[in-house]
């Protein structure tokens, strides 16, 4: 992971590119975009993620409080895109508030059966409302600490697909937000990493034989990202890594794994890494 530090603050102070991801449930892009008469550049790696033109802001319209698009930056549209859901999957969303990554996957799993959590009693709401605007009818909503899950039987290796969009420093969201910068201490990094290693063996646990789950983060840190995937890897015999195939720009962090910066694809930075069950 070593990068130019005088590129990476430099990238960190550009104003970050505003982009939407159209909800395919309710309209089609072409459709959208003549209704709102933005310009737009198709998001590669995402299948209706598009950067837009415009100098407002892209929450202000009538076609976004109906659930028309979500705003959502581009490099985080890559983990669901990473887990490959086949329509008809049960998935498991482990930290899924606000509803960024749940409405995605919803988008594309019409068929199947989201379980959609979260531990925070404000961020479900954000979760449930955003459910509803976008139009998920087939997802579950449950308020519990993710960790507890591999205490659950009922959820013992039942899901095809999990999603550990894990809590972390957010170092990489610093061109929306400079707060993460200011408040990241090493002794913060250290409490996260702990509760982000029970967080990927209790999504671990919940995933079927021949499963997939995507660990991702949005900041830059070892300890945050390959270190958690390497715990996972050494405690559990049949964990394995998956090819990540993206159509985007990024660096390899081992195997199954990627690190995008900003200078990659002009985005916020993430991690992603892919693990198999055997």
């Amino acid at each position: 992971m070593l990068f130019d530090f005088k590129e990476f603050i430099e990238w960190m102070q550009k104003p970050l590119r505003k982009s939407i991801r159209v909800n395919s449930i309710k309209i089609d892009s072409k459709r959208l975009f003549e209704k709102l008469g933005w310009g737009h550049e198709k998001i590669p790696w995402a299948k209706d993620g598009f950067w837009v033109d415009i100098k407002y802001g892209t929450g202000a319209t009538i076609e976004h409080a109906i659930g028309y698009y979500y705003v959502q930056e581009a490099s985080s549209m890559m983990p669901v895109e990473a887990l490959n859901i086949k329509n008809g999957d049960m998935v498991l969303d482990m930290c899924a508030a606000p509803g960024s990554k749940t409405t995605q996957i919803g988008a594309i799993n019409l068929g199947g059966t989201i379980i959609a959590n979260d531990s925070n009693t404000g961020r479900v709401k954000s979760l449930i409302s955003n459910l509803g605007r976008m139009g998920i009818a087939n997802c579950i909503v449950t308020k519990n600490d993710g960790q507890r899950f591999r205490g659950i039987k009922k959820f013992k290796e039942k899901f095809d697909r999990v999603l550990v969009d894990a809590p972390c420093s957010e170092v990489g969201t610093a061109r929306k937000n400079t707060d993460s910068l200011r408040v990241w201490t090493p002794s913060y990094v250290k409490r996260i990493s702990a509760l982000q290693k029970k967080l990927i063996c209790s999504g671990f646990e919940c995933l079927k034989k021949g499963g997939v789950m995507v660990y991702s983060t949005c900041t830059t840190s070892i300890e945050e990202n390959e270190d958690v995937v390497r715990f996972l890897l050494d405690r559990y015999e049949n964990a394995g890594t998956g090819r990540i195939n993206l159509n985007a720009r990024y660096e390899s962090a081992g195997s199954g794994a990627a690190r995008v910066y900003p200078w990659h694809n002009d985005t916020e930075c993430a991690f992603i890494a892919k693990i198999t069950k055997r």
